[in-house]
C-alpha cells in the first residue's frame, strides 16, 4: 500500500531537443526502483527514443515519495549527455504540484511551473571545476611535484581558466568572501558567507562534470593554444543533432521569413523543423532529403536581408 511516483529521465536539453552521444556516467541512488536502458557508457543512438531510464520512488503518503523521488534524482550523477534532471526536479518541488494542483497547462508557457520561483542554481560550478583542473595538473607533474600549484617566485598575473559555457574564471586570488577549506582534482569544498558546499568532480577529455546539492554543471575547458577550428559562413543553420533529412522545403535563390520552415530532420523517432532565425535569401543548401548528417553539420545558408 502506499503512494508511487515515477518520473521519466529524458536525454534532451532544456529545449525538449532530444540528446545523442556517449552517457559517460549513469548513476542514481538507492532507493528508488530504476528501468533503465541504459549504463554507465552506453551509447545513445539518434535512431531510437531518448528515454534513458523510469525512476520510480515509494512511500507511505505521496509527500514522501516525492521527496524520495526528489533525493534521487538530485544525488544522481548524469555525465556525458544533457538531460531533464533540473525539469524534473522543478516540477516535483514547484508548490502547486505538491499540493496534487495539475493540469494539462502545468508546462505551459505562463503555467504555474514558470510563475513560481525555480530552484536556485549554485553559481561556483565553475570555481570548483577551475581549482579540481589545478590539482589534477599538480598531480600530474613530472618535474617539482613537491612545489605547490601555480608557484611564482615574482607573481606576474592571476590564475585563472576559460570554459566555453561561463569565460574566463580566475581561482587565484579568489573571489572576495570565498575560502577553500578542501580541493583535491575530485573533490572542493568552498565556504562563503558561513556556508559550506562540497563538489563532486569528474574529468572526462573535453569537459569537466561538476555535481552538489544544489544541481550539476558539465563545462568545456577552452585550451590555451586552441586548433585552427573550420570557418562557419554567416547565416548557416546548423543541424542540432544527428539524424536524417526527412525533407528539404527550400531551395537557393528562394525568399524566406522570419520562422519559415527551411528543412526537417527525423531524429529519436521525432521530426525536428529547422526554420529561418530571419528574413533572407537562401544562398545555398548543403542537403537533400534522405542524407544522414552529424550534429553542427551545415544544413543550408540564408543571407539575411528583406523578405
Amino acid at each position: 500500500m502506499g503512494w508511487a511516483v515515477e518520473a521519466r529521465l529524458y536525454a534532451e536539453d532544456s529545449g525538449h531537443v532530444p540528446q545523442a552521444g556517449v552517457l559517460r556516467r549513469f548513476e542514481i541512488p538507492g532507493g528508488v526502483r530504476v528501468d533503465a536502458g541504459v549504463e554507465s557508457g552506453s551509447v545513445v543512438s539518434p535512431h531510437y527514443d531518448a528515454l534513458l531510464a523510469k525512476v520510480v520512488a515509494h512511500g507511505s503518503t505521496r509527500a514522501e515519495a516525492v521527496r524520495k523521488l526528489v533525493s534521487a534524482l538530485r544525488g544522481a550523477r548524469l555525465h556525458g549527455l544533457t538531460t531533464n534532471r533540473d525539469l524534473l526536479v522543478d516540477i516535483l518541488t514547484n508548490r502547486d504540484f505538491v499540493a496534487g494542483d495539475t493540469h494539462t497547462g502545468f508546462l505551459d508557457p505562463d503555467g504555474p511551473l514558470q510563475a513560481s520561483p525555480v530552484q536556485m542554481r549554485d553559481g561556483q560550478e565553475a570555481l570548483a571545476a577551475a581549482l579540481a583542473m589545478a590539482a589534477l595538473n599538480r598531480s600530474r607533474a613530472r618535474v617539482l611535484a613537491g612545489l605547490p600549484a601555480g608557484w611564482r617566485n615574482v607573481r606576474s598575473q592571476p590564475r585563472a581558466v576559460r570554459f566555453e559555457e561561463t569565460g574566463e574564471v580566475t581561482y587565484d586570488p579568489l573571489p572576495e568572501g570565498v575560502a577553500v577549506v578542501a580541493a583535491d582534482q575530485y573533490r572542493v569544498v568552498l565556504e562563503q558567507g558561513g556556508l559550506r558546499r562540497t563538489y563532486e568532480i569528474a574529468h572526462y577529455p573535453g569537459s569537466v562534470c561538476v555535481d552538489h546539492a544544489g544541481g550539476h554543471a558539465e563545462l568545456t575547458p577552452v585550451p590555451r593554444l586552441p586548433e585552427p577550428s573550420e570557418h562557419v559562413a554567416p547565416g548557416s543553420l546548423l543541424a542540432p543533432m544527428p539524424g536524417s533529412v526527412l525533407r528539404v522545403e527550400v531551395e537557393p535563390g528562394d525568399r524566406v521569413v522570419k520562422g519559415q520552415a527551411v528543412l526537417v530532420l527525423e531524429a529519436m523517432k521525432m521530426e525536428h523543423v529547422i526554420t529561418a532565425p530571419a528574413g533572407g535569401v537562401v544562398s545555398g543548401v548543403h542537403v537533400e532529403k534522405g542524407r544522414q548528417v552529424d550534429a553542427g553539420a551545415v544544413l543550408a545558408i540564408i543571407q539575411e536581408g528583406d523578405s
